[in-house]
C-alpha cells in the first residue's frame, strides 16, 4: 500500500505505517478475518476503524506518526 506494510503473527495483524498520505484513514484490502480491537503498539492507545466488506479502514486522525514506523496492532478473533 501507498502508506507501507501489514504483517501478521497468530491473531494479530501489524501495520507499519511508513509513510503519511494525506488521506484521514488508512485501508487494508482484503482482509476477512473479524477485528476485535485496534491499538496504537507504542503506547495502547485504543483506535478506531470501521471493518467492510472490502477491507478494514483505520482511522488516523490524531494518531501521533512516528518518521521511522508507526505500528498499529489489529487483534482478530
Amino acid at each position: 500500500q501507498p502508506w507501507g506494510v501489514a504483517t501478521g503473527k497468530g491473531k494479530m495483524i501489524y501495520v507499519h505505517w511508513l509513510k503519511q498520505t494525506g488521506q484521514p484513514d488508512l485501508f487494508l484490502p482484503g482482509v476477512k478475518k473479524r477485528i476485535k480491537k485496534a491499538t496504537l503498539l507504542s503506547d495502547g492507545t485504543n483506535l478506531k476503524f470501521r471493518q467492510k466488506q472490502d477491507g478494514i479502514y483505520i482511522m488516523t486522525k490524531n494518531i501521533p506518526f512516528d518518521v521511522f514506523n508507526t505500528i498499529i496492532q489489529l487483534e482478530t478473533q
